[in-house]
């Protein structure tokens, strides 16, 4: 379940009548027909969001717009129902850098981590998508993100990065220092 890439018919068909229906059958027709060939479901994508001024610092998106938060229970219960032994995962960007952006959010999915875990929703763990730029190394703590990661598995979740790449965008020098600074950035 993404706020993205939505079929065409989405805006002008989806409503708070057939919403529910409408996540219940697209995770019955894919997980359905990959049950257990799978090494785990990314079942909800990207609903944190400080900066849309929510009080629970969620994502502005047409799912919570139809339905509020009752989407993600659905989503993952119902990925439970039809692929119980595959591990369900959420998934999740803009965690991995020591800025008040990324602050904000690491904060926003730990309180939403935590809560899931208190309700017994069915989350196994978080899929991290690491996406940045060598030219932002400054921003980068590895203490602060080890820090993040090991609170996410102390509340009893699996971490695993699904995602990252590091562009040489803005970084001045010929390509062995570009190359030597992405790489740097990789092994921080």
């Amino acid at each position: 379940v993404w706020h993205k890439s939505l079929p065409e018919w989405f805006a002008a068909e989806a409503n708070t009548d057939n919403a529910k229906d409408i996540i219940v059958q697209h995770i019955e027709a894919v997980a359905g027909r990959y049950k257990g060939k799978l090494h785990s479901w990314d079942v909800l994508n990207e609903v944190v969001k400080p900066v849309h001024q929510r009080p629970d610092g969620l994502r502005n998106t047409p799912w919570m717009e139809l339905l509020g938060t009752d989407h993600i229970a659905l989503a993952f219960n119902t990925a439970k129902r039809v692929d119980p032994d595959t591990p369900l995962y959420y998934s999740e960007f803009g965690v991995e850098m020591n800025t008040p952006e990324h602050q904000a959010r690491r904060q926003v999915l730990l309180r939403l981590l935590k809560q899931w875990r208190q309700d017994g929703l069915p989350v196994d763990g978080l899929t991290i998508h690491g996406h940045t730029n060598a030219s932002q190394a400054a921003d980068f703590s590895p203490s602060v993100f080890t820090n993040f990661l090991n609170q996410v598995g102390d509340l009893g979740y699996t971490v695993m990065i699904s995602e990252v790449d590091v562009s040489d965008r803005g970084i001045m020098g010929d390509y062995a220092a570009r190359d030597t600074a992405v790489a740097a950035m990789y092994e921080a």
